[in-house]
Protein backbone atom coordinates (compact mmCIF):
# COMPACT_ATOMS: atom_id res chain seq x y z
CA UNK A 1 0.00 0.00 0.00
CA UNK A 2 1.24 3.46 -0.91
CA UNK A 3 0.11 6.46 1.10
CA UNK A 4 0.08 10.02 -0.24
CA UNK A 5 -0.25 13.14 1.83
CA UNK A 6 -1.47 16.30 0.13
CA UNK A 7 0.88 19.27 -0.06
CA UNK A 8 -0.32 22.35 1.85
CA UNK A 9 -3.02 24.14 -0.11
CA UNK A 10 -3.46 21.27 -2.60
CA UNK A 11 -6.58 19.18 -3.02
CA UNK A 12 -8.42 17.14 -5.61
CA UNK A 13 -11.30 18.69 -7.46
CA UNK A 14 -14.41 16.57 -7.98
CA UNK A 15 -13.36 15.34 -11.45
CA UNK A 16 -9.93 14.27 -10.18
CA UNK A 17 -11.49 12.52 -7.20
CA UNK A 18 -13.86 10.61 -9.49
CA UNK A 19 -10.94 9.59 -11.74
CA UNK A 20 -8.98 8.36 -8.71
CA UNK A 21 -11.94 6.31 -7.48
CA UNK A 22 -12.60 4.90 -10.97
CA UNK A 23 -8.93 3.98 -11.41
CA UNK A 24 -8.33 2.30 -8.05
CA UNK A 25 -11.90 1.37 -7.02
CA UNK A 26 -11.91 -0.72 -3.82
CA UNK A 27 -8.12 -0.39 -3.43
CA UNK A 28 -8.42 3.29 -2.45
CA UNK A 29 -8.71 4.47 1.13
CA UNK A 30 -9.20 8.11 2.08
CA UNK A 31 -7.52 8.25 5.49
CA UNK A 32 -8.30 11.87 6.31
CA UNK A 33 -8.83 15.15 4.55
CA UNK A 34 -5.06 15.26 4.11
CA UNK A 35 -4.07 11.80 2.89
CA UNK A 36 -5.14 8.68 1.06
CA UNK A 37 -3.74 5.22 0.46
CA UNK A 38 -3.75 2.97 -2.59
CA UNK A 39 -3.12 -0.76 -2.61
CA UNK A 40 -1.03 -1.57 -5.69
CA UNK A 41 -1.51 -4.86 -7.54
CA UNK A 42 1.70 -6.79 -8.18
CA UNK A 43 0.32 -9.65 -10.27
CA UNK A 44 0.51 -9.68 -13.21
CA UNK A 45 3.76 -7.69 -13.20
CA UNK A 46 2.60 -5.26 -15.88
CA UNK A 47 -0.34 -4.25 -13.66
CA UNK A 48 2.11 -2.91 -11.08
CA UNK A 49 3.58 -0.63 -13.75
CA UNK A 50 0.12 0.55 -14.77
CA UNK A 51 -0.80 1.25 -11.12
CA UNK A 52 2.48 3.08 -10.53
CA UNK A 53 1.97 5.24 -13.62
CA UNK A 54 -1.60 6.10 -12.62
CA UNK A 55 -0.49 6.92 -9.10
CA UNK A 56 2.31 9.17 -10.33
CA UNK A 57 -0.23 11.13 -12.35
CA UNK A 58 -1.81 12.27 -9.07
CA UNK A 59 1.41 12.37 -7.04
CA UNK A 60 2.06 16.03 -7.79
CA UNK A 61 -0.58 16.78 -5.16
CA UNK A 62 1.56 15.20 -2.43
CA UNK A 63 4.48 16.28 -0.27
CA UNK A 64 5.54 12.69 0.35
CA UNK A 65 4.84 9.23 -0.97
Amino acid sequence: TVELEFAPGKSLDSAQCVKLVETFESRLLFKSGKSFGVQLVSQPADQLLVDARNLLQVAYFSTRI
